[in-house]
């Protein structure tokens, strides 16, 4: 009874060890084109995540496109955009939370060309769960398809093999016709008139005109009295005649009574 019992236990634990072996491979691989249509040059991502197996050091990561029929013999160093490790595996894409860029050694082609294999110096670790993520340029896309691509960390040792399907499709979008959009018409704006202000003339005043006033003449009245004496009332006007008229006009009237009074002695 006790024998079957240790039979027993010996194979569910060589069971349970076969399946923890195979659940710690690497797994979880893709691999991604931009743009991913066929016979265009284009930037692929790869990305495998970590099993017990390729935990250490990152010493190297390949990409296999034998299936494919993929030319990689022109893929150098200076194609890789970026290399790195997403710790974990939880983030998308060809995110990482190490850049791991510095420790490329090499980029190599084998497999006539269509295996292509990056060299690291070992200097970043691996644990179980992360992710390895490489972006690189100048591949030609195959014809339209699904391919498998066959991908591997560590690729010196066992046990870091994964697997990605690559699709490359006819592009599905229509070429949006460009709509002509018309030229904006230029509106031609009146340069402003200038109005001309005459200077203002200047106020031309009159010389006021002179007014010759006339001084009223001299007025002499000479009366004579009945007793024989005589009066002579004179006014003397201011004149515009000159001095002496004044001066006649006075002899004229002195002689005048002079001679009434001899015509009266008479």
């Amino acid at each position: 009874m006790n024998a079957k019992l240790r039979t027993l236990a010996l194979v569910a634990l060589v069971a349970l060890g076969a399946f923890v072996g195979a659940g710690a491979a690497a797994s979880n691989g893709s691999l991604t084109a931009s743009p991913a249509t066929p016979g265009d040059s284009s930037t692929h991502t790869a990305t495998l995540t970590v099993g017990n197996a390729s935990t250490g050091s990152l010493n190297g990561f390949q990409v296999d496109y034998s299936e494919a029929g993929i030319d990689v013999s022109n893929v150098g160093a200076e194609d890789v955009v970026a290399v790195g490790i997403d710790e974990n595996d939880d983030a998308s894409g060809a995110t990482v939370d190490q850049n791991v860029s510095d420790d490329l050694s090499a980029v190599s082609q084998s497999n006539n060309g269509q295996t292509l294999t990056f060299s690291f110096g070992g200097s970043y670790e691996l644990s179980s769960g992360d992710e390895v993520v490489v972006v690189y340029e100048n591949v030609t896309n195959p014809a339209a398809g699904d391919y498998q691509i066959n991908l591997d960390i560590n690729p010196q040792s066992s046990g870091g093999e994964g697997a990605a399907t690559l699709t490359v499709e006819e592009s599905t979008s229509s070429t949006a016709t460009p709509t002509a959009t018309a030229e904006p018409t230029a509106t031609a704006t009146a340069e402003p008139t200038a109005t001309a202000t005459e200077e203002p003339s200047g106020d031309q005043t009159a010389e006021p005109t002179a007014t010759a006033t006339d001084e009223p003449a001299a007025e002499e009245t000479a009366t004579a009295t009945a007793d024989g004496s005589n009066e002579m009332d004179q006014t003397e006007e201011t004149s515009t005649s000159g001095p002496g008229f004044g001066a006649g006009l006075t002899v004229l009237a002195l002689l005048g009574a002079a001679f009434v009074a001899m015509r009266r002695q008479n």
